[in-house]
């Protein structure tokens, strides 16, 4: 019962921190959509705003124009006779510019366009024609029955009276109905729920869209007096920025409906007192959200059941996570290592081959040379093996294989696969051993390779040419330990002391953009395997002045028999000379080196180019005619895998007793056992290690247990 509440408690806890999570997120959500709706009403009212306030200025600068055009034709020709000043005001009035067009003379006498005279005492618009030196426009309001309504009134006063036959003409006068401006400007919007008005900066409305209740209040801000405006906002406030000419922006409420208010000034030269009001209902963006929020509580809904059903799966499945995540890691880091491992035994073969076709007719250094490549091809073969362990290090699974090491022959091969790469950048390459007390010891000659290659391959690589490298072994002998200390010291281009935190971590590299090769995991790689061997690695870097690692693995020192049997390995092998073999391997150049080599050890041998050939030859031979098969596993027709089984099962007398070895690329463990399970009795790995290889087939022919 307790494991029980243990395992339901961790998942409870996951269950309500979705729950939690995912209406924290609806509640910002929801927030973020009220935002960006009153953002984007709020901005659609700015755009109607502009778009009428335009539209109504451009209306009334085509009357100014045409009103100024008149008196600039009257005032230029200063001989004009009343009838042609009657003619230019009717072809005005026909043309739909102004209903009425007014002449005005210096002693208060007004002349419709239909010649009609009139005192301006008469006259609705006197105050503002008589009270304005410039150019005027106004509101007012005709009562006589042959003009009732609404106009504006546009007034221009001549520089100078200009007699016009017996009148002395002082201004000119414009009339248009208020309705003409209403009636050309899109006054409504949003499905008819907003109200545009023009207002004077008294609040008397001027014109209003269709919806506007006109029986509200005629002053709009008498109007607003009778509404509950938002926290802050007063009516004062209103009228001082209307007089300021502000744009203003408000929220207020009336009978229990809210409204949002923009107030845009009219600005030109003759209107200044005039505003443009767009109301709109609060409902507009009301009922918006809550459509797009119902819409969206659904799918936060089904978001929150699906995030269940996955929480409780990724919880019943977290230990087959973790084992995929490992696997993961594991062929990730084989992939990113291969680039950076086996590019500088690499390009020591490369080097090594061109000065070989330069130098064909001296066989000395042609032979320097072969041994040279041999060491490299070697150590490529080496390090291509290790990175395909690099998971099972990280792991804890790959084991170090301790062997018997010349140290002073180890850091030798270190300096040839290196030498070639330090002297084609004229680096001081130096390796100094004379601190070496013990020079046989017991570790893992390959692992320790690998860690010195890339700390050295990094110092060559980071350091300019002419730079110096140096590498320096010392020993301390205690208690039959050779604790072994590697300085290696460069004077490049060093690293940060910021980098230096993360020297440690996979693919880290400071300076990626100039060294473009390598993939970041040399030191990664070094240091996993040093504290795998109970050793240390530290380091010290100052930028522009160099780099020095330290190196320190206690080294067990090895026994003198060891050493004996070590020297004489090869000496005391079992002759393989004159046994019969069978190579099945589809590539010509792997069985032409195949055969070649055994061919030069006295074996004698049959060729099958792939799996069903072998098993076909296999079974048409006597029972004893083959002492060993090697076999490839990716072949055609049939796999290597395949034919193992084969020949396990069939009738032939040796089927059960043949010894198959299998020569394959795959080194990973899982395909080790692939093999063994098919039938096989060992695996060997490509490129092929012959020593190895002749030395399984010895060991085969001494009875020992492979």
């Amino acid at each position: 019962m307790n494991q029980k509440k243990v395992k339901i408690l961790p998942l409870s806890i996951l269950i309500i921190s979705v729950l939690c999570f995912l209406s924290v997120g609806y509640w910002i959500y929801q927030k973020s959509v009220r935002n960006v709706i009153y953002a984007t009403t709020l901005s659609f009212m700015k755009q109607i705003a502009d778009h009428d306030r335009q539209n109504m200025l451009n209306q009334m600068s085509g009357k100014w124009l045409a009103l100024t055009t008149i008196t600039n034709r009257v005032d230029a020709a200063r001989e004009y006779t009343m009838d042609e000043a009657f003619e230019d005001l009717k072809l005005n009035v026909v043309s739909g510019t102004f209903r009425r067009l007014y002449l005005v003379t210096e002693q208060g006498v007004v002349y419709s366009h239909t010649a009609l005279k009139t005192s301006l005492e008469d006259m609705a618009w006197k105050d503002d024609y008589l009270n304005s030196e410039a150019p005027f426009a106004g509101i007012f309001r005709e009562s006589s029955r042959e003009h009732w309504g609404e106009y504006v009134v546009y007034g221009v006063r001549l520089s100078e009276p200009v007699r016009c036959g017996e009148e002395s003409v002082a201004g000119m006068v414009g009339l248009v109905p208020i309705s003409a401006i209403s009636e050309q400007m899109r006054l409504e919007s949003f499905d008819q729920m907003g109200v545009t008005v023009v207002m004077q900066s008294n609040g008397e409305i001027i014109t209003s869209s269709t919806v506007y209740d006109s029986n509200i209040s005629n002053n709009y801000l008498n109007f607003l007096e009778s509404t509950q405006l938002q926290e802050g906002c007063t009516r004062e406030g209103i009228q001082s920025g209307i007089q300021n000419g502000e744009q203003q922006l408000f929220r207020f409420s009336v009978d229990g409906e809210s409204f949002y208010t923009l107030i845009e000034p009219l600005k030109d030269d003759y209107h200044s007192g005039w505003n443009l009001v767009v109301q709109l209902s609060d409902k507009v963006t009301t009922d918006q959200v809550q459509r797009l929020l119902m819409q969206s509580l659904v799918f936060f809904v089904l978001i929150g059941i699906v995030c269940l059903f996955v929480v409780i799966f990724i919880y019943r499945k977290i230990d087959e996570v973790k084992t995929l995540r490992i696997v993961e890691q594991t062929k990730t880091s084989f992939l990113a290592n291969m680039s950076h491992e086996i590019r500088t035994p690499l390009n020591g073969i490369s080097g090594l081959c061109y000065l070989m076709q330069e130098n064909m007719d001296d066989k000395e250094k042609l032979t320097e040379y072969l041994q040279k490549t041999v060491a490299s091809t070697a150590f490529l073969k080496d390090i291509i093996n290790d990175v395909l362990d690099m998971s099972k290090i990280e792991s804890g699974q790959l084991e170090l294989i301790c062997r018997n090491i010349d140290l002073n022959g180890l850091l030798s091969e270190v300096e040839t696969l290196l030498e070639t790469q330090a002297r084609h950048k004229q680096i001081d390459f130096t390796v100094n051993t004379q601190g070496i007390k013990q020079k046989w010891i017991a570790g893992d000659p390959i692992r320790i390779k690998q860690i010195l290659m890339n700390i050295l391959g990094n110092a060559i690589k980071f350091t300019p040419e002419g730079g110096k490298v140096s590498l320096n072994a010392i020993q301390t002998l205690k208690n039959g330990t050779a604790v072994t200390t590697f300085v290696i010291a460069d004077n490049g281009c060093g690293m940060s002391p910021e980098f230096l935190t993360r020297i440690w971590l996979p693919f880290e590299q400071e300076n990626r953009k100039i060294y473009k090769n390598g993939t970041g995991l040399g030191t990664t790689i070094s240091k996993t395997l040093v504290e795998k061997m109970q050793g240390s690695i530290s380091v010290e870097s100052k930028p522009e002045q160099g780099t020095a690692f330290t190196i320190t693995i206690p080294f067990p020192i090895s026994k003198e028999r060891d050493i004996l049997r070590e020297r004489g390995g090869r000496e005391t092998a079992v002759s393989i000379r004159d046994k019969h073999i069978l190579v099945a391997e589809d590539n010509e150049l792997n069985r032409m080196i195949v055969t070649t080599v055994l061919e030069n050890e006295g074996c004698i041998l049959t060729e099958a180019v792939n799996g069903k050939e072998a098993v076909d030859i296999f079974e048409a031979c006597e029972a004893g005619f083959f002492d060993l098969i090697l076999m490839d596993i990716q072949m055609p027709e049939m796999d290597g895998y395949e034919a193992a089984r084969r020949i396990r099962q069939s009738s032939h007398p040796d089927a059960k007793t043949i010894t198959i070895i299998a020569v394959t690329a795959n080194a990973f463990q899982e395909d080790l056992d692939r093999a063994l399970a098919a039938g096989m009795n060992d695996a060997v790995t490509k490129p092929l290690d012959v020593a190895a290889l002749i030395d399984k087939i010895s060991r085969i022919e001494k009875g020992e247990q492979i």
